[in-house]
């Protein structure tokens, strides 16, 4: 970063959260500043509320600078866009032992590490009541939430087998799931040393999208890697191309069309404004599909139990056509794409190339 014009500032930072200089600054040509004691900031502060607007200014400068570091979904995002989602993140210092988040919470926020570090621990073997005791932070303005503390009974950490997976220093992330699923938490993170995270909620990450809803459904791929399920897939362009591609070759295509074709009918159905036309036309819409991947004599015969095959038939032959017509029957292949061809697609190259973040076009959010 430069700092060219009259009037712009930098060391914001040390002068609002309590840590050493994130940055190194060094000077072109002869300069004059302006210096502001830490003491004599306080004051001023007493007297003109700017507070709020400087802790913008610095969220923001923290986002710029790690996305600078290459974290994956956030490399290419507008000014704009960082602008408006640091605004609404929250900065938390943390001391040693605190906890941010246990194993098993349901969370609602993800985390960058801007200083310090924490540690991921995981717990295997039966379960026991949490340890009591809860440690607020310091009343600086920057946390609003109290942050628990790592207990030190150690004959409960060794009954619960935690098991620690590795460190986190700046510029690395965690709790990023939250963002796309409500699944409880896979681990415990702790302050290993005096830190300071930037948390950002669900919600205000998801305006980053805003209509985009494709490159949602990449980020939410990139996110959930293995533990994505096969609807994760399909709601992808991208990821429907490849899976298609991969049933084609196991001669299993009918299974994603006609999943597809009731998808749409559904969409067809919903959008339309009624009327004598649009009756004749959701009707043989139905038919069509029934005919092309339900009837016995079908070449794109997909496999569905002989009941819900003639019980789908009698509603189509009475007129008893709904949005939901089909329902069971998209259900019933999907369950079936998701048991048979959805766990070894999952092996493949072509879903790992699906899962990385690297591949985002974080340019286009704009």
């Amino acid at each position: 970063a430069s700092f060219e014009k009259k009037g712009d500032y930098f060391g914001e930072t040390s002068l609002l959260v309590n840590i050493p200089r994130t940055t190194s600054v060094k000077t072109f040509s002869k300069t004059l500043f302006v210096t502001v004691t830490k003491m004599d900031f306080e004051n001023f502060l007493k007297v003109c509320p700017i507070r709020e607007a400087m802790m913008n200014v610095m969220k923001e400068r923290m986002l710029a600078k790690l996305t600078s570091l290459g974290i994956p979904f956030l490399v290419g995002v507008s000014e704009e866009k960082l602008r408006s989602l640091s605004r609404t993140a929250e900065i938390l210092e943390l001391e040693e032992g605190d906890v941010v988040f246990r194993e098993g919470e349901v969370g609602d926020r993800f985390y960058i590490v801007v200083h310090g570090e924490v540690k991921v621990e995981t717990t295997a073997g039966s379960t026991s009541s949490e340890p009591q005791g809860h440690g607020e932070m310091k009343d600086t303005g920057i946390a609003t939430k109290n942050i628990e503390k790592e207990t030190n009974d150690n004959s409960k950490r060794k009954q619960k087998n935690i098991v620690e997976v590795g460190r986190l220093t700046p510029g690395k992330y965690f709790g990023e799931t939250a963002l796309v699923t409500d699944a409880p938490r896979s681990a415990t993170i702790t302050a290993t040393a005096k830190s300071v995270i930037l948390s950002v909620e669900k919600e205000s990450f998801h305006k980053i999208f805003d209509k985009n809803s494709q490159l949602l459904a990449e980020f939410e791929l990139c996110v959930l890697k293995g533990n994505s399920e096969l609807i994760h897939v399909l709601r992808c362009e991208s990821g429907t191309a490849a899976f298609r591609d991969y049933l084609r070759e196991g001669m299993a295509e009918e299974n994603l069309e006609f999943w597809m074709a009731v998808k749409r009918f559904r969409e067809i159905y919903e959008n339309c404004e009624g009327g004598d036309d649009a009756v004749v036309s959701i009707d043989e819409a139905v038919k069509r599909i029934y005919d092309d991947y339900c009837d016995p004599s079908s070449d794109n015969q997909v496999n569905i139990p002989d009941k819900m095959r003639t019980d789908l038939k009698k509603k189509i032959d009475s007129g008893e056509v709904n949005a939901n017509v089909l329902d069971e029957s998209q259900a019933e292949i999907y369950k079936l794409m998701s048991r048979d061809n959805y766990s070894r697609f999952k092996t493949c190259e072509a879903f790992k190339s699906l899962c990385k973040c690297t591949d985002l076009d974080m340019n286009s959010v704009v």
